[in-house]
């Protein structure tokens, strides 16, 4: 599809990555010239009327999100050829899962304060009653934020719906496409992935925490059959002995990773707040905003194309100072071009999408067909009336 324009609008420029049930490409909103990211629908989705439907309606509902910690949705519709689409903001940066794979386990005091942006973002998105159903590192966008420092993104709020619709989370498509994953599933959602709250969410954010500071998974296993047993009848394993410097963080994950949802923190502002109070029990190196830059690049550049030589983030370590760059970080695009303007409502101002609508030409009316213009009417009009006068004349006089 690359150099395709959807919608006289957006041209597709390049394959950025593929998932369960669409294809997100680096694209041009062509108006302004600014550069978004346009995910399709997969083509064997788009003939099943109740996938694209779901698509279609909860980007509507995701687009509601206006937070810092969201990807923005500008648009959702149909191309000309009927494929369902979104436009959205083109992110700045990497999938936690890539800059996990090059860091390995991060330093306490950046976890807590990287984590900080994310959790904000789910504690809006809960209290507007959404939920992701689908938090994994690949579904986390590690971004320079405003003030240099590095924060995160969350993406495809949402998509597990869809992915319901699909085929079921957790299963594969007929060409082999695997929708979901079970590491950061929690047990209620591998019993029955409808019934799910937002505690679900926390869950798959307790596994992502541990995984930044261990660079391990809590339930590890060879396969998911395996791991769906491990998280539905053993205790995860202590993070104290993957690593014994951290098991005063233990009391959080026994209460994080709690197989009862309500022996679960309730909502992420909790949880957030008890990893911050076991974390500042600890002896833990000051983290500096400015002391190690996640790798960025340009808009045009894919994520997948970054360097791997590209600064680290800081990881764990007790001896070991997190090191300086050697230049400032570089900030995330501005888009001046894209328009935002408040919308009313009870809540804080949510900006409308800041895309203008497609332009629509003037209406025309249609040309009078000839003998038939203005004037021409007028005159008969004229004729009929004398006309009948004439007759009322004519009657009186003979009668």
């Amino acid at each position: 599809m690359v150099g395709a324009v959807l919608c006289g609008r957006y041209r597709l420029e390049r394959l950025l990555g593929e998932g369960g049930v669409g294809a997100v490409f680096a694209a041009t909103y062509l108006p302004s010239g600014t550069c978004v990211a346009v995910k399709v629908l997969r083509p064997e989705f788009r003939t099943n009327n109740e996938v694209t439907r779901r698509f279609l309606d909860e980007a509507a509902i995701t687009a509601r999100l206006r937070h810092p910690g969201v990807v923005q949705i500008y648009e959702a519709g149909r191309a000309e050829d009927e494929t369902p689409f979104l436009a959205m903001e083109l992110l700045v940066g990497r999938p936690l899962s890539t800059a996990l794979e090059l860091s390995g386990a991060l330093q306490v005091s950046f976890v807590v304060e990287v984590l900080r942006s994310a959790m904000e973002a789910l504690d809006f998105a809960h209290r507007q009653g959404i939920v992701h159903r689908d938090l994994k590192p690949d579904n986390i966008f590690v971004v320079t934020g405003e003030s240099g420092a590095p924060v995160l993104k969350i993406v495809d709020f949402g998509i597990a719906k869809v992915m319901d619709v699909a085929g079921g989370m957790g299963t594969r498509t007929h060409t082999g496409a695997l929708l979901g994953t079970t590491t950061y599933m929690s047990p209620e959602q591998l019993l029955n992935s409808k019934a799910v709250d937002p505690r679900s969410d926390l869950w798959s954010m307790a596994i992502i925490t541990y995984e930044m500071l261990t660079a391990s998974e809590p339930f590890p296993a060879e396969n998911p059959m395996e791991q769906i047993n491990l998280v539905l009848s053993t205790p995860p394993t202590p993070i104290g002995q993957v690593k014994p410097e951290l098991a005063p963080l233990q009391p959080f994950f026994d209460r994080a990773l709690a197989r009862d949802v309500n022996l679960r923190y309730q909502t992420a502002h909790e949880m957030l707040a008890a990893l911050q109070a076991c974390a500042s029990a600890m002896s833990l190196p000051t983290f500096e905003p400015h002391s190690s830059p996640i790798p960025s690049s340009s808009p045009s550049t894919p994520p997948s194309e970054l360097s791997s030589a590209s600064a680290p983030l800081p990881v764990a370590s007790s001896d070991q100072a997190v090191p300086r760059p050697a230049s400032p970080p570089v900030p995330p695009p501005v888009l001046p071009s894209l328009e935002r303007i408040p919308a009313g409502g009870g809540s804080p101002a949510v900006p409308s999408p800041p895309f203008p609508p497609a332009a629509t030409p003037p209406l025309q009316e249609p040309p009078f067909e000839e003998g038939n213009s203005p004037l021409v009417m007028v005159l008969v009009g004229l004729a009929l009336v004398l006309l009948l006068v004439a007759g009322v004349g004519m009657w009186m006089l003979f009668f």
